[in-house]
């Protein structure tokens, strides 16, 4: 039943966090800064930009080693191997309890970004750079809502383990909020790339 919960999960939703972090990193953190750009970028901007984007690579390589593991526990359901999947489990909450951590310190530096806006030059780079971090910021927001769903659903499996409890509904529940929340960041996605393309005339 451990299996058929997780392909319950829209593929999708398996990696399309660590894709869209990614995205953050190398179309607007690396390209704003190239040396071709013709914008001025002030000091308090830059070093937000270094710190968040540690913190956005953290968070993406994260994610994909949790959708691995995932994966894994399903595989360890066929074998019947419980005290394997109990303790996968175990490790995965903690490891979703940190990457929730690193997220928020990414809502921070985006913050510090924004504040820093005013001092971008041309004004219009700075408007457009604003609508990218806006659209970012509450991405980063929806990847902290997918991280407290996900840890209901490893929680809610952790504890059907330990009792036996057959009864499925709550974790059904829980992952087609995870799908639906996929889903809108899929849509936030798509709004980020179109900013970050009116972007590029600054290059």
């Amino acid at each position: 039943m451990i299996k058929d919960w997780f392909s319950r999960i829209s593929k999708r939703t398996k990696w399309v966090i660590a894709t869209i972090i990614l995205i953050f990193v190398v179309a607007f953190l690396m390209f704003v800064f190239s040396p071709l750009s013709k914008a001025s970028i002030p000091p308090a901007f830059s070093q937000a930009r270094q710190e968040g984007s540690i913190y956005a690579k953290e968070i993406a390589v994260a994610t994909n080693e949790i959708a691995v593991n995932l994966n894994g526990i399903g595989e360890l359901k066929d074998r019947n191997e419980k005290s394997k999947i109990f303790d996968l489990v175990i490790a995965q909450i903690q490891k979703n309890n940190q990457t929730k951590e690193k997220a928020l310190l990414l809502t921070e530096q985006l913050r510090k970004m924004t504040s820093a806006l005013p001092d971008v030059t041309p004004e219009k780079a700075g408007q457009v750079a604003l609508e990218a971090l806006t659209s970012e910021t509450v991405l980063v927001q929806k990847l902290i809502n997918y991280s407290d769903l996900l840890n209901q659903l490893l929680n809610s499996i952790k504890d059907k383990l330990a009792s036996g409890d057959n009864n499925y509904d709550s974790v059904n529940k829980i992952i087609d909020n995870i799908n639906k929340e996929t889903s809108e960041i899929n849509k936030l996605n798509e709004e980020f790339s179109q900013k970050m393309d009116k972007f590029d005339g600054y290059f």
